[in-house]
């Protein structure tokens, strides 16, 4: 769009091509008449035909493969290709076996800038000048938010976007940060439950990130042989660590750890309140002494602390909250209950400008209560999954990581838990609460219930006319594609454009491979190289049509027997009166 800015100015008559009509149709609002579609070869006849056969004077081209020699062969003697490009490169010699009068240039500007930047700076100036002066006029462009840099680049990569994509970096995203990589060392930072096995690991983590001051908290202290030994090796790499044995449900204790803090001399900069125990129950049987027992460390406990830190000038105030919280756990009205108290004290600190985030963490493998409680036997075929340590510490690290106020990241409440979709909204079909998250498993195809139970979908492929087959196996292809790739349905998808220009990589293709196979029942796995050897909707559907359901396009006629020979020879001998007085007679009509 530059260059046509350049070429208009400068007097010529341009050519324009894109690949979508959307795009298309912006082109001809900035005047071009001449707007061809750049997914077939038909632009260079359309081409010929608006120059009287004489071609044109300049080719800048991105195209890849049979649109090269195309382009190179509307050129005028003397004209110039320019290739920006960077997918396939030809040179002088090639260029000149198409077109000998051509001259074939291969520009590369990151070359330019690197060898010459002193020139490059002198271009940049005069553009800017012209830009200023009104001449020209800068690209559009779409902006996102440099947290939402993923959803950037998934819309560049479907070429969904018009002009450039910014990713904008605002004034108050650099001040309000937090980074994870660098807590502070001449701080103080706090765990509650800091003596059990997440608090712990927790102390690793802030440890690893520059923290040098901890404060660990638990009812037992380092009783536990394995607390006592992580806490001396922390303190063998150099960590001041604190040990206050006390009950955060206690104000008195809480209290006391408030005056130990200020003894240190060191502010306070972040708290983590990964207290709690379980007490699990069905209803029938729970007692309000079971629920004051799970209540005291979250409900108890958390108050204590936000009235102990209103005061200070926190970094972070995270509550290890629970999914119990927003799933129906069976046996868990206490726990559920005591967590949903930590998810509204984070948001009511946010209301009053203070740091507050709640996590609702689903199932840690190996470690703490998960194991003491057996919890992870208990999800078996819920569709909820375990996570490893690591892999919590990992999500933790990204929940601190690089936080801004308001940013979507940044909620005052944030679930985590691996979910297998399939299965978990089939234990919770009632539900709509997950209708935003789960896929919407109606209009998806779906995979073989049974082994060998009869696939709905392959069987209403085959039982239809044998035109409308394709389509139907079409209709399958692009709605696995647009799972795969979270397209909506309103988005239009050209069957013929490649899906890697979609955005589709390596793992999606072999996802989308998955389930396509599902989708139609297939007992074997389609090819592993599926979508590079049918890189499109239409190179896919007609694989799966012709090489995999083996569908014909007509009515398939069954071999006659000898009987049905000589029936057919009888029938092939009725005159139309004996036909007619035939079926008549079958209906039971009169002649």
């Amino acid at each position: 769009m530059a260059a046509v800015q350049l070429a208009r100015r400068a007097g010529a008559e341009v050519f324009a091509t894109a690949g979508k009509p959307r795009k298309r149709a912006y082109l001809r609002s900035l005047g071009i008449e001449h707007v061809m579609d750049s997914r077939s070869l038909d632009f260079a006849d359309e081409v010929l035909t608006a120059t009287g056969g004489e071609g044109v004077d300049l080719v800048l081209n991105s195209l890849t493969g049979e649109a090269i020699p195309r382009g190179l062969s509307l050129l005028r003697d003397g004209g110039r290709f320019l290739e920006i490009g960077k997918a396939e490169i030809w040179d002088q010699e090639r260029a000149a076996t198409v077109n000998p009068a051509a001259r074939y240039v291969a520009v590369d500007l990151s070359e330019r800038l690197q060898n010459e930047p002193a020139m490059c700076r002198t271009w940049f100036a005069a553009l800017l000048g012209d830009v200023e002066d009104g001449s020209l006029t800068p690209l559009p462009y779409e902006e996102f938010d440099l947290e939402d840099a993923a959803a950037a680049f998934r819309s560049m990569a479907r070429a969904r976007h018009i002009g450039k994509v910014v990713l904008s970096v605002a004034d108050a995203a650099v001040g309000s940060t937090v980074a994870a990589s660098s807590l502070v060392a001449e701080a103080t930072y706090l765990i509650t439950g800091g003596l059990g096995g997440l608090g712990l690991q927790v102390a690793v983590w802030m440890v690893e990130h520059g923290a040098r001051h901890l404060v660990l908290m638990g009812r037992r202290g380092a009783a536990r042989p394995e607390a006592r030994e992580a806490v001396d090796d922390l303190r063998g790499r150099g960590v001041d660590v604190k040990v206050i044995e006390g009950d955060v449900s206690s104000a008195a204790d809480v209290e006391r750890l408030g005056r130990s803090i200020d003894r240190t001399g060191l502010p306070l900069r972040g708290v983590v309140h990964a207290a709690g125990v379980l007490d699990d129950g069905l209803l029938l049987q729970q007692t309000w002494d079971r629920f004051a027992n799970v209540f005291a460390p979250k409900v108890f406990g958390s108050w204590n602390l936000h009235r102990l830190t209103r005061h200070h000038d926190l970094d972070f105030f995270v509550l290890f909250s629970s999914v119990s919280a927003v799933i129906a756990t069976a046996g868990q009205g206490n726990h559920a209950a005591a967590n949903a108290f930590l998810d509204a004290l984070a948001h009511y600190r946010r209301s009053l400008g203070l740091p507050g985030l709640s996590i609702n963490w689903g199932v840690w493998r190996d470690i703490g209560a998960t194991v003491e409680h057996d919890v992870e036997a208990r999800i078996q075929g819920s569709g909820m999954r375990s996570f490893s340590v690591e892999d919590g510490m990992r999500v933790f690290e990204t929940l601190l990581s690089n936080r801004r106020r308001g940013a979507p990241d940044h909620a005052p409440q944030v679930g985590v838990m691996p979910v297998d979709w399939s299965i978990f909204t089939r234990t919770f079909r009632r539900s709509s609460f997950y209708e935003e998250l789960a896929p919407d498993t109606a209009a998806q195809p779906q995979a073989v219930v049974t082994e060998g139970a009869p696939c709905e979908l392959r069987l209403r492929i085959e039982e239809a006319p044998p035109r409308d087959r394709r389509k139907l196996v079409q209709q399958h292809v692009l709605a696995c594609v647009r799972r795969i790739l979270d397209i909506d349905d309103a988005d239009e998808i050209d069957p013929r454009e490649p899906l890697t220009e979609l955005g589709l990589d390596s793992l999606m293709a072999v996802e989308l491979r998955g389930l396509l196979s599902a989708g139609l029942g297939l007992e074997r796995n389609l090819p592993s190289t599926l979508v590079f050897d049918y890189p499109s909707v239409a190179d896919l559907t007609e694989f799966l049509a012709a090489d995999v359901l083996r569908l014909t396009e007509s009515a398939e006629r069954p071999s006659a027997t000898a009987g049905d020979a000589s029936a057919l020879d009888a029938i092939e001998q009725l005159s139309d009166e004996e036909v007619e007085a035939f079926f008549n007679e079958r209906i039971g009509r009169k002649p």
